[in-house]
């Protein structure tokens, strides 16, 4: 609409006569005209060049998602939410439940681990507070940190190492004394510096002890941090009512699913079991919104980018038929086809020059507006500056070329014969 207002004005202005004298027989296009076309094309690189650069670094933050060390091994583990449809008179009795599921599941021909969680990463989350005695005093509010309540085979089932120390066992029940395992972020935040092993944490439901430092798992997301984690015994915090139990099994995941939900109907009839998925379906849902947000940014630019070598390729072939008697001229009085050539070229790249510089400036603004979506990558990356520069040239040139393999530069005629056609 933009684009045909500008005829449509002149038009209606009542320049006619104008038009008709500027595009005559013989005449070449009149300046105004040609830098109307010209300023266009501008328009359209500086365009293209920001989608390009929005799309460039959206492409940058989405592979350095991907290459995000996760913290665990998403393959071959199926997950389950356990909702027991009984109540439990006691905790012991609660966590007995849920220890004897994780048990007979294990005994499935073909499974290698199984493993309980409260939420399993990437899903449900929650924070408490946590204090080091000695450290913090009475009143303070302490330091958030992230509670998982997991059994003794989770950490294996989700193949999440342990650095130092020791892994909880069964030993680990209600009647032991307070244990706990803390990620390497925290241990190395609360205690730089210092070996985390052997320290005590005040922490809901009491002070316990640190018998081991694990790796960093991103839980909440793959572009935030870890945080501190802290991994304590579920027989020792009641604050549950379901588990996540994964399951870890070269099975086909069909057939895994048919087995564990035989078992799980064997041992609550009522429990609602064929709801199971995939670790790494929850890894592939955390970066869809990002896979999304990049697929319409990268059409956007394809299309931005065809236009502007489609609007560059008309421009010149319109500009070399309307100066068809000025290189006629030209090439009467010496000039060969390569000058000719070049100096179309010339403009071609001066053209897209132009259209570059104003869309790096204009880049610069805008991807304040995608800022939040960047991640392991600068706003002013000049890795994907430079790359969308040479895109817009490489099809810049492309489009000048066109009109000369096409024979529509008059450089490969007979110079007699276009000043007597023209």
């Amino acid at each position: 609409l933009l684009v045909s207002l500008f005829p449509a004005l002149r038009v209606a202005e009542g320049g006619e006569a104008g038009v008709l004298r500027e595009s005559g027989r013989g005449s070449s296009a009149s300046r105004g005209a040609r830098r109307l076309r010209e300023g266009l094309v501008v328009a359209q690189v500086t365009l293209a060049c920001v989608l390009l650069v929005v799309g460039g670094l959206l492409v940058r933050s989405f592979q350095a998602v991907m290459d995000v060390e996760m913290g665990f091994d998403p393959s071959d583990a199926v997950a389950w939410q356990i909702n027991p449809s009984q109540e439990f008179e006691t905790d012991g009795e609660k966590s007995e439940y849920f220890q004897s599921i994780a048990e007979r599941v294990a005994q499935i021909p073909g499974v290698e681990q199984v493993g309980l969680i409260d939420a399993l990463p990437l899903g449900r989350n929650r924070s408490w507070n946590l204090a080091v005695p000695g450290v913090y005093q009475e009143g303070d509010q302490g330091i958030a940190y992230f509670p998982h309540l997991v059994d003794a085979g989770y950490l294996s089932s989700m193949r999440i190492p342990v650095l130092d120390g020791r892994n909880l066992t069964r030993d680990d029940g209600e009647d032991a004394p307070l244990v706990m395992l803390i990620n390497e972020s925290g241990a190395e935040r609360l205690f730089p510096g210092e070996k985390a092993v052997g320290r005590r944490l005040l922490r809901w439901p009491g002070e316990g002890e640190i018998v081991g430092v694990v790796r960093d798992v991103r839980h909440v997301s793959p572009e935030m941090g870890s945080g501190i984690q802290l991994y304590v015994p579920l027989a020792q915090v009641s604050d549950f009512r379901t588990l996540d139990m994964v399951v870890r099994s070269p099975l086909p995941t069909q057939q895994l699913s048919a087995a564990v939900a035989a078992v799980l109907k064997e041992i609550d009839p009522n429990m609602p079991v064929w709801e199971s998925w995939t670790v790494e379906s929850t890894v592939d849902r955390a970066v869809s919104p990002r896979r999304f947000t990049l697929g319409i940014l990268g059409a956007y630019g394809v299309a931005a980018l065809l236009l502007a070598g489609l609007g560059i390729y008309g421009v010149l072939a319109q500009s070399v038929a309307e100066r068809t008697r000025e290189i006629g001229i030209r090439m009467a009085l010496g000039a060969s086809a390569s000058q000719v050539a070049w100096s179309v070229m010339g403009r071609t790249l001066f053209l897209a020059a132009l259209g570059i510089g104003a869309g790096a400036v204009l880049s610069l603004w805008c991807v304040r507006l995608v800022a939040s979506l960047l991640f392991g990558v600068q706003a002013t990356d000049p890795v994907t500056f430079v790359g969308m520069a040479l895109i817009l040239l490489t099809v810049a040139a492309a489009a000048g070329l066109l009109p000369v393999a096409r024979g529509g530069d008059p450089a490969h005629s007979d110079p007699g014969a276009v000043l007597r056609a023209s």
